[in-house]
């Protein structure tokens, strides 16, 4: 985990690291209604360089655990009907 400058604090912050292909995910915990204007900035420059971004420590302790999942175990794809047995199609 790095910390980053924010937008006002000067360069380089997140929204030049997100262009700049540096960060692969964003996770933006704002409070209140001054920081707005950056979560929205942040949020733009994520969605259009394609960066998956978190706003609740919710969805990034979520994350979490699925990237450590994948990372101890393979995944694979299988139908619904492997788990629960073999289901006649209509």
């Amino acid at each position: 985990m790095q910390f980053i400058n924010k937008l006002l604090e000067g360069r380089p912050n997140c929204i030049d690291m997100i262009k700049n292909g540096e960060i692969q995910m964003v996770i933006n915990t704002p409070k209140g209604m001054i920081p707005r204007h950056d979560e929205n900035a942040i949020r733009v420059a994520a969605v259009a360089n394609s960066v998956c971004i978190m706003t609740t420590l919710t969805g990034a302790q979520a994350a979490l655990g699925g990237i450590r999942a994948m990372r101890q175990k393979r995944v694979d794809v299988r139908p619904l009907q492997q788990y629960r047995g073999n289901v006649v199609p209509m």
